[in-house]
C-alpha cells in the first residue's frame, strides 16, 4: 500500500473531478507511483456506473489494477458476461440507494391493485 485517498465527506455521487482522493489515487497510478486502487466495492470508488466504468478505464490504461474486498480484482478483459455483471450489479446499486433515499410517502405509493 502505497498511500490511503480518501475524499471524506464529499458524496460518492460526485463527479470525480470533484473528488480529490479519487484525483489523487488515478494521478500516482497514472504516474506509476502505485499499482492500483484498492476499495471496500465498486459502489464506493464511484457511485455512478459511468463514473465507475471511466475510473477502471482510466486505471487499466495506465496498466493499474482494481481490487474490491467484495470481489477481489476486477479484471480489464474483453469477456462481455463480465462485463455485463460488472455494469448490472453498479446500477443494482444505484437502484438500492434511489429507493433508500425516495421521500417516505412515495415508499407506500408501490403498485398495488
Amino acid at each position: 500500500m502505497v498511500k490511503v485517498c480518501t475524499d471524506g465527506a464529499i458524496t460518492g455521487k460526485a463527479a470525480d473531478d470533484e473528488r480529490p482522493g479519487l484525483h489523487e489515487a488515478l494521478s500516482l497510478i497514472a504516474a506509476g507511483e502505485a499499482d492500483g486502487i484498492l476499495a471496500p466495492n465498486l459502489d464506493r470508488v464511484a457511485r455512478e456506473l459511468t463514473v465507475q466504468e471511466a475510473t477502471l478505464s482510466v486505471v487499466w490504461a495506465h496498466r493499474g489494477r482494481v481490487f474490491t474486498a467484495d470481489h477481489g480484482e476486477h479484471l480489464e478483459d474483453d469477456d462481455p458476461m463480465r462485463t455485463f455483471v460488472r455494469q448490472v450489479m453498479g446500477a443494482a446499486a444505484k437502484l438500492e440507494r434511489g429507493i433508500i433515499h425516495q421521500p417516505r410517502g412515495r415508499k407506500d405509493q408501490c403498485h398495488r391493485p
